[in-house]
């Protein structure tokens, strides 16, 4: 009762009547052949939704028989012939009752024969597939478990669409609070966001993603400067399907720091065959130390300068073509999981690629070297302009770059016009500038001083955030004694001790590029990541609570003329047997008085005295060091020699001038290893004695409280100052026109 009603007439066509199919194409010999077959009609399939099911017959005229086919289901009938009925057309041999043939079509009726009629019950879920809106159904007397799905207009042409619009009303009620839409109304890219969208647990609307995904998706298969991909069609697509020579690719939304959504489409490295890599794998990116050594040292062109980013736009993309030599590259990617499948042959590099930034890298290295600039050895992502002074320092496709105003427009103008980039942003015009996620900031002091700093707060109040630490009560020191640590050996569970190497990971890259001073925390901290412990997770939460009230600490220093460094190294000798008897290194160098390369690790082996842990220190000083001085140099900055290493043991000093062979060292160190004569030539590296007090490396080496902590780091601070001072002092004793001696720019670009 109430029950929709169904034309059986226009639905079925009587028993065994002739229909026609088309034949699979693999049945068809050749053009001439017959594309079609004949069948008998038997019914409607339960299989195939809005299937036929039929019986092929083929007339034998050897026995004069009609030979008929095992049973088959066909979505579609190029023809049924309701009046037509083959198998009483022509006399079986042997006799056929033709009577009761013809009596059982003449009865066949709505009223003679009873025909099942399947009554939706409701709807339960919708999909898309090729295109073609589906709907799962429950049947009327069948239970949910034996739904099936069925062609929407197939439904909606017999009499269900009450069910499908108390299906859609139902649904639009339960997801307008989310904001969603009718999912007909949609397009692919838009499919495709909401499905990363919730594939990356962003929530935001897809509107403000769908730009940022078409423009990269757009960018890399339109003709244009960026375009790497050519879409495979027909034949070739298929055999490329079908053998599986293709890599997929997926697409990431990036939510930019600054604001912008991008979409980035990745080739999946995981599936990347091995052929694909015909040369070198490096990432082409600049070390830290040399980052911050181009922004802390002295100005090198006889006139103001400034620092400038920039960075390229579709780096990859835009690489230097595949040649004839290399292997044929495809690619294959699907938007969303109703979508098609699109094949692609790649032109030129792509993100996710394994020698992708390497190829960027080989791209831009010809033109640098064309306009005059010098590649460093020690660190092949420096380069230098010997005429203009630029000095460029590259992180993959990002730059920060020193020098005059004027000629840094030049070099960005000449940069832009090769290869696309966005504009370069100068510290100029914000007194602020992003690199590699990294803040640079210009102030003025008092006096109208220009001081450089370069600080993480932004990724550090996010970290904070994101582990619930906002709020929180400050604490004195981030570590202030080794106790904690050690105080509760119970083991995390699993949770909580991935949380700990999670948050011990973020604090490793913060240590390392910014926050020097919490290198030694977060280096014992990382010594209990294989096994998290109560103590070490108390220890932890400590750490964090100081940096809430210290995310804003940065790494300073005075914009001046000349580089002044300042190297100390110092050690703890088997301070911390809680966690073991080797001695603690604690090297830190420092440029015009900001920190630029640190290390707080633990030694290789055990130290018998304190004097041998001081000088194994020691030579990880002088390794560092003369490092350090060679870059410096590839970049034009004042290196004083010998190096003078700062050392509050007086035994380095004795052990450099020769002074000890019966001290507790006899039997430790042998006098003839080349390391040992390298660290006693005094015309390169020069040991000198420093009150414990004053040595700024003891913040490597041990934990301090709250007044020692806070002491070295003021005599940091302090130490910018006082080079300021004397800069300006030396600049007054010259006494020499602004513009004499000064390098005078020749143009390049």
């Amino acid at each position: 009762m109430g029950a929709p009603t169904v034309d059986v007439l226009e639905t079925c066509h009587p028993p065994l009547c002739k229909a026609v199919y088309r034949l699979p194409d693999a049945h068809i010999p050749d053009k001439f052949s017959d594309k079609t077959g004949d069948a008998i009609w038997v019914g409607r399939s339960d299989e195939v939704p809005g299937g036929h099911v039929l019986m092929p017959i083929k007339y034998d005229q050897g026995t004069n028989r009609w030979v008929i086919g095992k049973r088959m289901v066909t979505p579609h009938v190029a023809q049924v012939y309701p009046t037509v009925f083959p198998l009483r057309m022509l006399p079986v041999k042997g006799g056929t009752d033709t009577q009761n043939i013809d009596e059982f079509v003449e009865c066949f009726s709505p009223d003679a024969v009873v025909s099942e009629v399947y009554v939706v019950k409701q709807i339960l879920n919708k999909k898309v597939k090729d295109g073609q809106v589906e709907y799962r159904v429950h049947w009327e007397g069948y239970r949910k478990s034996e739904a099936t799905w069925e062609p929407a207009e197939y439904l909606d042409g017999y009499g269900a669409q009450g069910a499908i619009q108390a299906y859609e009303n139902k649904v639009n009620k339960r997801t307008r609070k989310a904001g969603s839409v009718n999912l007909l109304k949609l397009s692919d890219s838009q499919l495709a966001v909401m499905e990363l969208l919730r594939k990356q647990k962003i929530q935001e609307q897809p509107e403000l993603w769908v730009p940022g995904y078409e423009d990269e998706l757009n960018g890399c298969v339109e003709e244009g400067p960026t375009q790497n991909l050519v879409e495979i069609f027909g034949e070739q697509r298929e055999n490329i399907i079908r053998s599986r020579t293709y890599t997929m690719m997926n697409m990431l939304l990036e939510p930019k720091k600054d604001g912008r959504r991008k979409g980035r489409l990745v080739v999946r490295g995981d599936m990347e065959p091995g052929s694909w890599t015909t040369g070198p794998t490096d990432s082409p990116v600049a070390s830290g130390e040399a980052v911050r050594t181009l922004i802390f040292s002295g100005e090198i062109s006889g006139e103001e300068e400034t620092l400038a980013t920039c960075d390229a736009k579709n780096a990859f993309r835009q690489t230097q073509p595949f040649g004839p030599d290399d292997p044929e590259r495809f690619v294959a990617y699907k938007a969303h999981k109703h979508a098609k499948l699109r094949v692609f042959k790649m032109l030129s590099s792509q993100y996710g690629c394994t020698d992708a930034s390497m190829r960027w890298y080989n791209t831009l290295l010809p033109y640098l070297e064309q306009q005059g600039f010098q590649r460093g050895e020690n660190d092949k992502c420096v380069f230098i302009h010997p005429v203009s002074k630029i000095r460029v320092v590259i992180h993959v496709d990002d730059y920060l770059v020193r020098g005059v105003r004027a000629r840094l427009e030049e070099f960005f103008y000449g940069l832009c016009k090769h290869l696309e980039h966005k504009p370069p942003v100068y510290i100029d015009d914000d007194d602020e500038v992003y690199f590699v996620g990294k803040r640079i900031t210009q102030t003025k002091d008092e006096e109208g001083n220009k001081w450089y700093h370069l600080d993480q707060q932004r990724d550090m109040d996010a970290f904070l955030e994101e582990h619930g630490f906002v709020g929180v009560r400050s604490v004195a020191a981030p570590m202030a004694s080794k106790a904690l640590m050690t105080s509760d050996s119970t083991p995390l569970d699993k949770p909580l001790a991935t949380r700990y190497r999670s948050m011990v990971g973020s604090l490793q890259y913060f240590a390392s590029e910014t926050q020097w001073h919490l290198s030694h925390a977060v280096a014992r901290l990382s010594q209990m990541n294989a096994a998290p412990t109560a103590g070490a997770e108390k220890q932890l939460h400590q750490l964090m609570g100081w940096l809430t009230a210290n995310t804003g600490r940065k790494l300073s220093a005075p914009v001046m003329q000349t580089t002044t460094w300042d190297v100390y190294s110092d050690s703890d000798h088997a301070g911390d047997r809680a966690l073991g008897t080797r001695s603690h290194t604690g090297v830190v160098i420092m440029c015009n008085g900001a920190p630029v390369q640190w290390r707080s690790n633990k030694q290789p082996v055990t130290a018998v005295s304190s004097a041998c842990a001081e000088i194994y220190a020691f030579a990880e000083a002088v390794r560092d060091a003369r490092l350090m001085k060679w870059k410096a140099e590839e970049l034009q900055c004042q290196v004083p020699s010998p190096i003078d290493i700062q050392v509050d043991n007086s035994s380095v000093v004795v052990f450099q001038s020769h002074m000890n062979p019966q001290s507790r060292l006899k039997g430790m160190i042998d006098l003839r290893w080349g390391w040992v004569q390298e660290l006693q030539d005094k015309q390169e590296i020069r040991a000198l004695k420093v009150h414990t007090d004053l040595n700024v490396a003891d913040l490597l080496t041990k934990p301090h409280g709250r007044v020692k902590y806070n002491s070295l780091l003021q005599q940091v601070q302090e130490r910018g100052v006082q080079l300021l001072k004397q800069d300006l002092q030396l600049r007054e004793v010259e006494e020499k026109p602004k513009d004499a001696g000064a390098v005078h720019y020749v143009g390049f670009f």
